[in-house]
């Protein structure tokens, strides 16, 4: 190995080197500080949203449940999180059904100390997640995340000045540590993963004292079982790194493990049963329920998530296709940080550096990531779900930042050696700073596969054979009532409550043609009767209905009809200024007056581009459905939006649900609770 007795012995060396990793933790904590400051959910122009987003400080589904909880020990000092959910901007799909009420599924010691912080700041700020959302949700963040993240990588700092052997090594893993990560992404979010990260550390950190340099400190041992055990609380499958923790230490002194390193260890282990006992009533997290009824489940009309689950979650491909994208694809530890290829080579040649302190520490960290790397091939599918990295294995980062010291040692003072390493640094940076905004959000690695073609994890609903050109799908059949009808209601853009109903009159025959005469009548307030507002006859050629054709296919002309009166009812039956197809998206599920339960139905949207004729204004004109072969005509509720072209501003927009019908067909068994 080279060595670097230089580095050792010059004072002012080690000086330049210990400022330069100063440098670079305080530009890490200042950035950072500004991210979560900043943190908020944002929205891209392709995916707008229709309406303002409500104030929450989540960024998914999995942070969303860690929050509700928070929010309802502190608010109605209970893990149940039904009424939090109920909430707009809220709801998660991290939640599990028991005993008649939600609860979050991740495990409630990390959100019950947290819902302690929260409780200290409310009574003594008097702000609440309620009223001052992003306040509490930052200074929360900057207590759980940022400020024992900058402690541990002063600590990573420590020991790469203490253990390296020349002063490159050491600026370049504290250099990695701050910004070539995703440690760093994670901080602007509550989750387990950054917390799991900075206990690894600070276990790691006695840990080096008493392997490296032979220290017996009580203390130490203390410290070491506290947070080994703490690291396994907020990541389960770590308890193989607590174990190990134990048996090393063990071996070093018993009597000090017995003593220290035990009790210490039961503190969180403690914390942890107790509050799953609170949560649950027993001793087993709800993670070991997954794939039982209390994920699986159907709560008013509508299934669980888990039930079936959508896109990257559905897990639809080998395990070998998952392996790759693991390691070296769009989720992959070496494609998205390639800089941990310094780690794979301090592994390969590891007996070379016999003489390195954390040689012990090495090892260890290679059969912690061979056994998270099992684990998450045999008991995971969907890497983690849309997530910039592969979340799961963050908490080793230590391990494998420690493991390149030798490595950058070895090879450091070579200057093709130094250009690689910085291409190596600089590729990390990226994939940690592509999603900093938003770390719940795809890697690049993925786009960029997504554009190519190599990745697609949307689900694809099957479509109806039928195509969709006119907005009603189906007539009812008049058997099923003497007098068919649905009545839709809303409000318009003058806060009037406007009305529409559609009421199928009978079959007749129309130039040998059989048809069906529906009646529609529109207008404003309460009333049913004609009068009240405009009525429109229809006259529908029942095959073609059927087939779904065009709308001037559709409509049949009586001798009493005029032209404009079938115009009117064209543009009617259409939906939009301009004929243009229905294009089906996913299934949803539907809460009307109808009844209790949501209604599962079946998205449609068209637009076309349309200019109004006292206008030169471009606009965008924009029909979504929502179908269901359960009410007659088929549609629960339909919404008009018109944009402009050019700049997406919302013209108008009204959305008409249904409010009552003829008859309603039964609800399929396989959707009753």
């Amino acid at each position: 190995m080279t060595t670097s007795d230089d580095f050792k012995n010059d004072g002012s060396a080690r000086r330049l080197t210990q400022f330069a990793c100063a440098v670079l933790i305080v530009l890490t904590a200042a950035v950072s500080l500004a991210d979560i400051l900043n943190a908020e959910l944002r929205f891209g122009p392709r995916r707008w949203p229709t309406a303002r987003p409500p104030k929450t400080p989540a960024f998914s589904a999995n942070d969303r449940s860690r929050w509700c909880t928070v929010w309802s020990l502190v608010e109605r000092g209970t893990y149940q999180i039904d009424e939090i959910i109920q909430r707009p901007g809220w709801d998660t799909i991290d939640k599990v059904r028991w005993k008649g009420h939600f609860y979050s599924s991740k495990p409630a010691l990390l959100p019950t100390l947290v819902a302690g912080l929260y409780w200290t700041i409310k009574e003594s700020t008097g702000w609440t997640l309620d009223r001052q959302t992003y306040d509490v949700a930052h200074l929360l963040l900057i207590i759980v995340n940022w400020l024992p993240w900058m402690i541990a990588l002063i600590l990573i700092a420590v020991m790469a000045n203490r253990y390296a052997r020349t002063g490159m090594s050491a600026v370049f893993v504290v250099a990695a540590g701050s910004f070539a990560t995703f440690l760093s992404t994670f901080l602007i979010t509550f989750n387990n993963h950054s917390v799991a990260t900075w206990s690894t550390v600070f276990a790691l950190y006695p840990a080096t004292r008493i392997i490296a340099e032979g220290r017996r400190s009580g203390g130490l041992f203390a410290l070491c079982g506290f947070f080994a055990a703490f690291t396994v609380t907020n990541e389960l499958p770590a308890f193989v790194f607590g174990a190990a923790m134990f048996v090393i230490l063990l071996r070093q002194s018993w009597r000090l493990t017995c003593v220290w390193f035990i009790p210490a260890a039961l503190i969180p282990l403690g914390g942890f049963f107790y509050t799953t006992y609170l949560a649950s009533g027993g001793l087993v997290p709800f993670y070991a329920y997954f794939g039982t009824n209390v994920y699986e489940y159907v709560h008013q009309g509508v299934p669980s998530y888990w039930m079936q689950p959508q896109g990257i979650d559905a897990g639809n491909e080998s395990r070998f296709a998952y392996f790759l994208n693991c390691l070296i694809g769009h989720h992959g530890i070496l494609s998205l940080s390639p800089i941990f290829l310094l780690t794979v080579i301090g592994w390969i040649y590891g007996r070379r550096w016999r003489e390195f302190p954390l040689r012990l520490f090495n090892r260890l960290g290679l059969g912690l990531t061979l056994w998270m790397l099992l684990f998450v091939m045999y008991k995971t599918d969907n890497y983690g779900g849309n997530t910039s990295g592969l979340r799961w294995v963050f908490w080793l980062i230590p391990f494998w930042l420690l493991t390149m010291l030798p490595v950058l040692d070895e090879w450091g003072h070579k200057r093709s050696f130094r250009i690689v390493a910085c291409l190596l640094l600089s590729v990390s940076a990226f994939s940690a700073s592509f999603s900093r905004s938003n770390p719940w959000s795809n890697p690049w690695v993925m786009n960029v596969m997504r554009y190519w073609g190599l990745a697609d994890y949307s689900t694809k609903t099957p479509e109806p054979e039928t195509p969709l050109q006119c907005w009603i799908p189906s007539l009812p059949l008049q058997t099923d009532s003497p007098l068919p009808f649905a009545e839709f209601q809303g409000i318009n853009h003058l806060g009037q409550t406007t009305r529409l109903r559609l009421t199928s009159q009978g079959e007749l025959e129309i130039d040998g043609q059989a048809a069906r005469h529906v009646r529609v009548e529109r207008g404003t307030g309460y009333g049913t009767s004609a009068s009240d507002g405009e009525q429109i006859n229809l006259y529908l050629n029942e095959q073609a209905i059927a087939a779904g054709a065009a709308p001037d296919e559709c409509l049949l002309r009586p001798g009493a009809t005029s032209a404009r009166e079938k115009r009117i009812a064209e543009i009617f039956l259409q939906g939009m200024p301009r004929t243009r197809e229905y294009f089906y998206r996913n299934i949803r599920y539907l809460f009307t007056p109808l009844e209790t339960d949501a209604i599962e139905c079946r998205e449609a949207v068209s637009q076309v581009k349309y200019t109004p004729g006292d206008t030169d204004r471009m606009t965008v004109y924009r029909r979504t459905l929502w179908l269901s072969d359960r009410v007659p005509f088929g549609v629960l509720q339909f919404e008009d939006t018109v944009t402009d072209a050019k700049t997406n501003e919302v013209l108008f927009r009204q959305r008409m649900t249904l409010q009552t019908v003829s008859h309603l067909k039964p609800r399929p068994a396989a959707t009753q609770e």
